[in-house]
């Protein structure tokens, strides 16, 4: 049995243990302080003295000069000048090595000035091409970098920049060529971590046919690899992904006509021969992991707030309105389809399935943005086939999809959890300025060809004038019918609130009537109601959407979560020659329409949008301020740099930056001559002179020996050392007592006169204790010879 006081041993020792572990962080921190912060002199680690790895890393970093110069085609002077500058660099800093160098960081930090506004002014001549002005930025931060060499790893750092110049040269090379440049940059950079690595191991260098025996079956194997590597691998035209994820594709497929199937709507499974459900009495329960408005009909008077649960995750490269179906009926109360069960079958029993969704544009002129999109089910959805906006092709686990008039894409499974599938789709890119130049003749009278079908212009005969009315009034003064729908978009976000609480509306009720002059506040489904019928007051095709947002960008993981709550609807509004372009008036939603790619936008600014959203609500306004308050000082520090910049041109900049070297240079010199006046006093004396106590035994010594010489007669040879000038004192006296004593002192002496280290205590004690011992044999010389005389 363990004893009844062993909780608090073990107590003890766990103090103990911990108190152990803070004294080390603690010895650790201070350490650390104390090497940063420490006036006492300077010297680097890892020092590299050997010269081998040095010129090594000099050839190769010249080989990625030459080579990025010779594939961007840059003037002559560029690498003749980065050369030999590289060469003088890397000289000076072997040769101080060991020196602190302040002064030579300050002028480099200011040369890195010139540096940068010298490719600041080359990008302003392509800036939709940066490759050669980094290329020359890099060379030249490279050159300086050549100036600061102390460390192996300053060598290695030479060796990584010698890396992304000979990257940036294959990126720019067109001629085979270039082939010369890549096998003598692998020769000398291979040599460089050899010799390196036996530089850091204190192991000294192989003869050199050793040294081949060792590299060259390497570097024959590398460039074997290599080479198979080319020849094997296919010469795809840029990236081009031959497959895409997908779950494993079902065969024996249920019986399916179209019908949409959405838990949302448990009651309504049967349709009636338009497609459409049929209405109930009663509403069904709402369900916040089910959206009511994937269905064949909508009704807007369902109430309820989704669940924030993620649906499914998306993996693209830019945000979207993951799309699900369209309407273009309204009632007064619900939206529905003129042709729900109008379909056309897509696929031939194997992927990817066709759509071709672009096929529908006539004569359209906007580009289009290839968007690939793999859509991961995290929750059971209805059977919809979200995708982007003209949808082209889909790789889905089923033989076949349907595709109804509206661009909705049908399966015969439902989405379950772990489904899996991958859309590719041309989204449209618009440019708001030509929408804005759209006139309203070429939308009211379009072409046959652009005409759309009537039912995008359907308003009800019971639709109150006033909804007619205030889009009209709100229309005005607009230039084209463009910026009226904009004007529509911007009246119902600043005038009506977002609200999921509002109770349903009076059942004979118009809603869009009701929305906009009796309750005044809704769910999205009535925003984008509201503007689809003022859009057709004012004669456009417009139409109502419903899908999900693209969700939140999670920069970890690089997927769009969706959730319950990201069910969306919107309008669509057909412009001639355009297409269909979406708008959102919902408050605090805005529709893509040219959105950046999410990789364009900077990781930093994408982690700390996701990281804000677990933060406290005050919190979060304090650091936005704070940021944007960062942000825009470090705004005008740019503006003002480049105001600058174009004020003073690069030769004007580097005669100030040359000027201000002068001046360093000369204070450095000044202060050096100031330093070695101050100090020539001990600067050029020996050790020994330095140190009191040691200069003391050192001259105590040696005027010993003058006395025992002159009392002995001696007359010592020109040019003898002490040793030999003891070996005469003791021929000449013999003592037992004084012959260890001496020979002891002697090498106390030879040991303080040339070791530079500082003398201990203890040796000048030792040291003391001789001196008398001789001093007292020296006096008793003295008084024998008294006495005998």
């Amino acid at each position: 049995m363990l004893p009844k006081n062993n909780y608090n041993v073990c107590c003890c020792a766990s103090c103990q243990v911990a108190r152990l572990n803070f004294g080390k962080v603690l010895y650790y921190a201070c350490t650390m302080f104390k090497q940063i912060f420490q006036q006492d002199g300077y010297k680097p680690r890892e020092v590299e003295h050997a010269l081998t790895p040095r010129a090594l890393v000099f050839l190769t970093v010249m080989v990625a000069i030459l080579a990025t110069a010779f594939t961007a085609q840059s003037p002559l002077f560029l690498p003749s000048a980065a050369i030999s500058v590289t060469l003088g660099g890397s000289w000076l800093s072997w040769k101080r090595r060991e020196a602190k160098n302040w002064w030579i960081k300050l002028i480099l930090a200011l040369l890195m000035l010139v540096a940068l506004a010298n490719f600041m002014f080359e990008i302003s001549d392509n800036p939709f091409d940066a490759r050669v002005p980094l290329a020359h930025l890099l060379i030249w931060l490279q050159v300086l970098h050549s100036f600061d060499l102390p460390r192996r790893k300053d060598l290695f750092y030479s060796l990584w920049v010698a890396l992304v110049l000979i990257s940036v040269a294959a990126t720019l090379s067109r001629e085979a060529n270039f082939s010369l440049f890549l096998v003598a940059y692998s020769f000398f950079s291979l040599l460089s971590i050899y010799y390196s690595h036996l530089s850091s191991q204190h192991v000294k260098a192989p003869p050199i046919r050793l040294s081949l025996k060792i590299l060259l079956p390497v570097m024959g194997l590398t460039l074997l690899g290599a080479l198979l590597a080319f020849v094997v691998m296919p010469r795809y035209s840029g990236l081009k992904i031959q497959s895409f994820p997908v779950s494993i594709q079902m065969k024996n497929l249920p019986f399916f006509q179209g019908e949409i199937k959405n838990r949302a709507y448990q009651n309504r499974n049967t349709q009636n021969s338009s497609g459409n459900n049929q209405v109930q009495s009663k509403r069904d329960k709402f369900d916040p992991m089910a959206y009511y408005g994937f269905s064949t009909k909508l009704d807007l008077n369902y109430r309820g707030k989704l669940s924030d649960q993620v649906v499914m995750r998306v993996q693209s490269n830019r945000p979207a309105y993951w799309r699900g179906m369209s309407f273009d009926v309204y009632n007064g109360q619900s939206w529905s389809m003129t042709h729900p069960m109008r379909l056309k079958r897509l696929g031939q029993g194997q992927n990817p399935i066709w759509v071709r969704q672009t096929a529908q544009l006539k004569q359209n002129v906007v580009p289009r943005e290839r968007l690939i999109q793999t859509y991961y089910i995290e929750k059971d959805q209805s059977n919809l086939v979200f995708h982007a906006a003209y949808a082209e092709l889909v790789y889905f686990p089923t033989t076949y999809l349907l595709m109804d008039l509206y661009g909705g894409l049908r399966s015969p499974i439902e989405l379950f959890e772990g489904t899996v599938y991958t859309v590719i789709s041309e989204v449209p890119i618009f440019d708001t300025k030509k929408l804005a130049n759209i006139r309203w003749e070429q939308v009211l009278n379009p072409m046959p060809s652009q005409e759309q079908p009537s039912e995008y212009k359907q308003i009800p005969a019971r639709l109150p004038a006033r909804v007619t009315a205030l889009a009209k009034s709100w229309s005005n003064n607009s230039e084209g019918p463009y910026q009226a729908l904009r004007n529509i978009e911007q009246k119902l976000k600043q005038n009506y609130p977002y609200n999921l609480d509002i109770p349903e509306f009076p059942e004979k009720a118009d809603t869009v009537d009701y929305f906009l002059f009796q309750q005044k506040s809704g769910y999205c489904e009535h925003f984008a109601s509201a503007f689809v019928l003022m859009a057709r007051s004012l004669g456009l095709p417009a139409r109502f959407v419903t899908g999900y947002t693209s969700g939140q960008y999670n920069p970890i993981t690089g997927y769009f979560e969706v959730r319950s709550s990201d069910a969306h609807g919107w309008a669509e509004v057909y412009f001639p020659h355009q297409g269909w372009v979406p708008f959102d008036p919902t408050p605090g939603y805005v529709a893509y329409i040219a959105e950046p790619s999410v990789n364009k936008e900077n990781n930093a600014n994408q982690l700390g949008k996701f990281l804000m959203r677990f933060l406290p609500e005050g919190l979060k306004k304090a650091l936005e301020s704070g940021l944007n308050a960062g942000l825009q000082l470090l705004a005008n520090g740019f503006k003002a740099l480049n105001q600058f910049l174009q004020v003073v041109s690069p030769a004007q900049l580097t005669i100030w930056v040359a000027g201000l070297i002068g001046l360093i240079l000369a204070g450095v010199y000044l202060n050096s001559l100031r330093v070695k006046r101050s100090v020539a006093a001990t600067l050029w004396q020996p050790a020994y002179r330095q140190e009191s106590a040691r200069q003391a035994i050192v001259a105590s010594y040696l005027a010993w020996l003058e006395k025992a010489e002159a009392r002995l007669g001696i007359a010592p040879p020109l040019g003898a050392t002490p040793r030999e000038r003891v070996q005469g004192i003791l021929a000449e006296r013999e003592s037992e007592t004084l012959q260890p004593a001496l020979g002891a002192l002697t090498e106390h002496y030879y040991e303080l006169r040339y070791n530079p280290q500082p003398v201990t205590p203890e040796r000048v004690a030792a040291c003391e204790a001789l001196l008398r011992e001789v001093e007292r044999e020296l006096g008793q010389w003295e008084t024998v010879k008294e006495l005998q005389a």
